[in-house]
């Protein structure tokens, strides 16, 4: 996981670095990530766990990544945060592809995991609720709802 350090580099433990697998649920090569943040092997390094980025790439990286930089350093403090973070990019990737279904059928997995009920992944959850209900079932009330209640927690 990435980690602060008071150099204010970022360290991977745990191998997680940012799990390729995120830039991957994108269909991101690591010549697409890397682009105008590092070289394409600097980010293999990285991956690997073979070399630290520092706070400026990880930054840019988690931003390319469409990830919260609270999500990461979170993720330093949860190690069962990667579990919440994939089921995230899962969502994210059926929402690129406009595949509301699958949106619908991972949320139903996580709805009730005690992961997934903090204030962040809530507000997660509900905003891809509304979504579902726009999307499938052409509910424009209860979505506007459910946004609504999003940005009021």
């Amino acid at each position: 996981m990435w980690k602060m350090r008071e150099e204010w580099e970022c360290q991977n433990e745990c191998g997680w670095v940012y799990n390729p697998g995120m830039r991957e649920s994108l269909g991101l090569t690591q010549e697409d990530l890397s682009l105008g943040i590092c070289t394409q092997s600097q980010l293999s390094r990285i991956e690997k766990g073979g070399s630290i980025p520092s706070v400026e790439i990880t930054f840019q990286l988690a931003q390319r990544l469409i990830i919260d930089l609270d999500e990461v350093f979170q993720m330093a403090e949860n190690p069962k945060k990667e579990e919440v973070m994939s089921a995230f990019n899962e969502i994210r990737k059926a929402v690129q592809n406009r595949d509301y279904s699958q949106v619908e059928k991972i949320l139903k997995g996580i709805r009730n995991n005690p992961l997934f009920l903090k204030i962040r992944e809530g507000q997660f959850i509900i905003c891809h609720e509304g979504i579902i209900a726009y999307y499938l079932y052409n509910q424009k009330d209860k979505s506007l709802q459910l946004l609504r209640r999003k940005l009021s927690r």
